[in-house]
C-alpha cells in the first residue's frame, strides 16, 4: 500500500494542475523549415515595467497590462509561407482575425470579451515581424497599444501608423465573413416603420458571422419586410450595406463569402474582388476536381491572391503543390461570369508516409555501429509519399509504427527497436496516445540527466577522440505507455510501464582517428546491477519553450519497481528537474535545479550520478553516485556582437557557468551539506545547435581542470 500511495500521490497533484490550465496567448514561434532568426527579443512582465518608468505616465497602465511581448524579424521574402502555417494553427485553436491586408495581419483570442492574446505578422520593406503580446487588454485598447509599440523600441512603420487607422475597427466591428475577417463599417438603410437603431441593436445582441446575423435578423422583422445585404471593398475595408425595404424576402451576399448560389439573385448578384485580365469582375469562382485537399483550402489560397484571376492561379500552383494540373475557364452565367477552377491532384500524393534514414553510432562499448531507421504513418497534411526528411510539424503526434536495426562491431550484438503509437485528439489542442514497442539496446545510465547520448554529434566527437563521457548498460525488453498532452503551453502526462532485462557491457575498443594505433587506452566502461526490472514510471513535463529555447521546461519523473510484480528490484524514485532559460538584452541565461531521492535499494544503473559534462563539469563523468542529490547549473552567455558588429559574431558567445552539486545515501551518518563546486569559461558557436568548447575547474584542491566539447545544451 506505501508503494501505491507514492506512486499515484503525485499523478493526483498533477492532475489538478493541469486541469487548472486554460488557454492562453502564447504562441510558439515553431514554424518549421524557416530561416535563422534575424533579430528577435522577448520581454515579461518585469522588464516591461522597468521601460515604462521613464515614460508618460497615462501610457503606463496599458503596458501593464501586458505579460509577455516576443518579437521575431525574418527577411520579407519568407512572408506568405510563415503567415500561411500561424494563419492556419491560430484559426484551429480560436483566435480571430481583427484586421488583414495584404501586408499587416492581426490575430486576437478573447476570453469573456477581453483580448487574452495578441498575434501580429507585417511585412515592412524588406523585413518582416512577428510580434506575439498575451495580457489583459479591452478591444479598443489593442489599437492603442499596437500604435505606441515605438515606446519598447519596436519601430515598424505599419505599427506607427495603426493607432491613427484602426480605432474604428475595434469599436464598429459589429460582424465578420464566414472566414473571421472583419466587416469594418456596417451601413443600414431602412424604411420608416423599422429605425436604424433598432437594427443595430438587433445585431448587437445576436452573433457576429454575418450569415448567422442575417439569419437572425430576419427572424425578428415582419414578414412584410424585406433583407438585402451587399458586401463592398473601399480601399483595405469591406462594409456591409444592409438595407430594409417592404416588400418580399430576398437577401444577397458575394460569392466568394460562401452563400449558396440559389440564394442570390441574378439582378443581386454582387462581383467578388478576382478580374480578368480585361478588368472584367468575376462574380463567382467554383472549385472542381479536388479530392483531398479541400475547397476551403484552396479558396483560402486564393484569397491571399492577385486581384487577376490569370496571376491568382498561378499564385495558387505555388501556394499548394500538390496539383499536378490548375486549369481555369470563364464563362457566363445570366448576368453572372463565372471562373471554374478545376485542379488535378498529384498521383503521389498521399495521406501516408514513408521515412528511412540511415544512422551512425560510435563509443567504447559498441565500436561502430551503423544502424537503419524508418517510420511509417499517416500525415494530417498532404505530401509525398516518400520523404527523406520529416518536419516536425507533419511527424509529431501521428499515428505511426517506427523502428531501427543495427549491428555493434564492436560487442557484436544487434540492436533493435520496433513499435508503434496510435493517436486520438487535435495536435493542437490536446491529443491522447498509447504507444508500444521492444527493444535490444545498450543504454546510458541516468539517461535523464545527459540527453543526445545516441546522437549523431555525440558519435562523431567519440570518433575524434573526445572524452566518452558516459557509462553502458545492454536493456532489452518491452515497453507500453499511455501519454495525454494538451497544448498552449505544452503539457505531458506518461504512464510506462516495462519488463526488461539489464546486462552489463565491456569496453570493446581504444580506438578513434587520433589513436589510430590504439596506444591510448579509454577509461573502462563499469559494470552495473544485473537483473530483470519491472516498473512502472509516471512521467510530467511543462514546456514553454520558444526558439532558442527560451522558457521553462521541466520534468518529474516518479518510477516504482517491487517483486511483487516479478522484478529483482525494490525501489521507488523521484526526480524533479527545473530548466529554465531567459534572454536579458542580447544575452542569455540558463539555468538548471534538480532534485533526485529514493527509498529502497537503487541498481547501479537508476542512481543519481554527478560529474562530467552537463552536470559538474569539473569533475570526471560519474564521480559520485547514489541514492539522494542536488544539483543547480547556472550558464551566461554573453553575445560577442556586443562588442564587435561583424556578422560572424552574430551567434558567437562567451560562456560562464557555475556547478554545484551533492550526493549522498541514506547509509551517510551523519549526514553533511557538503556541495561539490566547479566554475569554468568556454566557447559557443551557433544558437539553436551550439558547438560548445570549455574549461571548467572544480574548487575542490587537487584536482585538474576538466577540457569538454560538446555539439548540443546539456540541459
Amino acid at each position: 500500500m506505501r508503494h501505491f500511495m507514492l506512486l499515484f500521490l503525485p499523478l493526483l497533484i498533477l492532475g489538478g494542475t493541469v486541469n487548472a490550465q486554460t488557454q492562453n496567448g502564447l504562441v510558439p514561434f515553431d514554424c518549421p523549415d524557416v530561416p535563422i532568426v534575424e533579430f528577435q527579443f522577448d520581454l515579461d512582465r518585469s522588464t516591461i515595467a522597468l521601460i515604462m518608468e521613464d515614460t508618460d505616465p497615462s501610457i503606463v497602465p496599458l503596458f501593464n497590462a501586458l505579460a509577455h511581448l516576443h518579437l521575431r524579424n525574418y527577411k520579407a521574402s519568407h512572408f506568405d509561407k510563415i503567415l500561411w502555417y500561424y494563419r492556419t494553427i491560430l484559426k484551429a485553436r480560436g483566435w480571430s482575425a481583427f484586421e488583414k491586408s495584404a501586408n499587416f495581419h492581426l490575430y486576437t483570442l478573447t476570453q469573456n470579451e477581453i483580448v487574452i492574446g495578441i498575434f501580429v505578422a507585417v511585412k515592412s520593406g524588406e523585413e518582416m515581424y512577428l510580434i506575439n503580446i498575451d495580457g489583459r487588454l479591452t478591444p479598443k485598447q489593442v489599437s492603442k497599444l499596437l500604435g505606441d509599440l515605438s515606446i519598447l523600441g519596436i519601430e515598424i512603420p505599419e505599427l506607427n501608423a495603426f493607432d491613427a487607422r484602426s480605432d474604428a475597427v475595434f469599436s464598429t466591428v459589429l460582424l465578420r465573413t464566414p472566414e473571421g475577417d472583419p466587416i469594418h463599417e456596417v451601413r443600414i438603410q431602412t424604411n420608416q416603420e423599422i429605425a436604424e437603431p433598432q437594427i443595430r441593436t438587433m445585431l448587437e445582441e445576436g452573433p457576429d458571422e454575418i450569415i448567422a446575423a442575417m439569419a437572425t435578423l430576419r427572424g425578428k422583422l415582419p414578414d412584410t419586410q424585406t433583407l438585402t445585404v451587399r458586401i463592398d471593398t473601399e480601399g483595405s475595408e469591406r462594409i456591409a450595406t444592409i438595407m430594409v425595404t417592404t416588400g418580399s424576402y430576398s437577401r444577397s451576399l458575394s460569392t466568394s463569402l460562401g452563400m449558396p448560389p440559389d440564394e442570390i439573385t441574378q439582378e443581386q448578384a454582387t462581383p467578388t474582388r478576382f478580374r480578368t485580365a480585361e478588368g472584367e469582375p468575376i462574380h463567382e469562382i467554383r472549385i472542381q476536381g479536388n479530392r483531398k485537399i479541400t475547397e476551403a483550402e484552396v479558396r483560402a489560397a486564393l484569397d491571399e491572391a492577385p486581384e487577376n484571376i490569370g496571376k491568382a492561379i498561378d499564385t495558387l500552383k505555388e501556394a499548394l503543390p500538390y496539383f499536378s494540373r490548375v486549369a481555369l475557364q470563364i464563362e457566363e452565367d445570366g448576368t453572372k461570369r463565372v471562373a471554374t477552377v478545376t485542379v488535378a491532384e498529384k498521383a503521389l500524393s498521399s495521406d501516408y508516409y514513408f521515412h528511412a534514414t540511415p544512422l551512425v553510432q560510435f563509443n567504447r562499448v559498441t565500436g561502430f555501429l551503423p544502424a537503419a531507421r524508418f517510420e511509417v504513418g499517416k500525415r494530417r497534411q498532404m505530401g509525398p509519399l516518400w520523404m527523406w526528411y520529416i518536419p516536425s510539424s507533419v511527424r509529431t503526434n501521428l499515428t505511426k509504427l517506427s523502428g531501427d536495426i543495427g549491428y555493434g562491431f564492436g560487442n557484436r550484438y544487434i540492436n533493435y527497436r520496433v513499435g508503434g503509437d496510435m493517436i486520438w485528439g487535435e495536435p493542437d489542442i490536446s491529443t491522447l496516445g498509447v504507444s508500444a514497442q521492444i527493444y535490444r539496446a545498450a543504454n546510458v545510465t541516468a539517461p535523464n540527466l545527459l540527453p543526445h547520448y545516441n546522437n549523431l554529434s555525440t558519435a562523431w566527437a567519440n570518433l575524434w577522440g573526445a572524452p566518452q563521457v558516459h557509462n553502458y548498460y545492454l536493456r532489452e525488453g518491452i515497453e507500453m505507455s499511455l501519454q495525454w498532452k494538451p497544448v498552449g503551453p505544452t503539457h505531458s502526462l506518461k504512464l510506462m510501464m516495462c519488463a526488461e532485462s539489464h546486462e552489463s557491457l565491456h569496453k570493446t575498443t581504444d580506438w578513434y582517428i587520433g589513436n589510430w594505433s590504439s596506444e591510448l587506452k579509454a577509461r573502462e566502461n563499469p559494470p552495473i546491477t544485473p537483473g530483470g526490472l519491472r516498473s512502472v514510471t509516471l512521467r510530467y513535463d511543462l514546456s514553454t519553450h520558444r526558439n532558442r529555447n527560451i522558457g521553462w521546461r521541466n520534468t518529474l519523473l516518479v518510477e516504482h519497481s517491487s517483486p511483487g510484480v516479478g522484478s529483482d528490484f525494490d525501489f521507488t524514485r523521484f526526480q524533479l528537474q527545473l530548466r529554465y532559460a531567459v534572454p536579458r538584452g542580447n544575452n542569455l541565461i540558463r539555468t538548471r535545479l534538480v532534485l533526485g531521492a529514493a527509498t529502497g535499494t537503487l541498481p547501479i544503473q537508476r542512481q543519481f550520478m554527478l560529474g562530467g559534462a552537463g552536470t559538474l563539469n569539473g569533475y570526471p563523468p560519474y564521480t559520485f553516485t547514489g541514492a539522494h542529490g542536488a544539483l543547480l547549473n547556472i550558464q551566461y552567455l554573453y553575445r560577442l556582437s556586443n562588442l564587435y558588429h561583424w556578422g560572424f559574431l552574430k551567434e558567437t558567445f562567451v560562456v560562464l557557468f557555475l556547478d554545484q552539486g551533492q550526493i549522498w545515501n541514506p547509509s551517510d551518518k551523519p549526514h553533511r551539506f557538503d556541495p561539490k563546486t566547479s566554475v569554468g569559461i568556454g566557447w559557443q558557436s551557433g544558437e539553436d545547435y551550439p558547438f560548445r568548447f570549455y574549461v571548467s575547474k572544480s574548487l575542490e584542491s587537487g584536482r585538474k581542470a576538466e577540457v569538454i566539447s560538446t555539439w548540443y545544451y546539456s540541459f
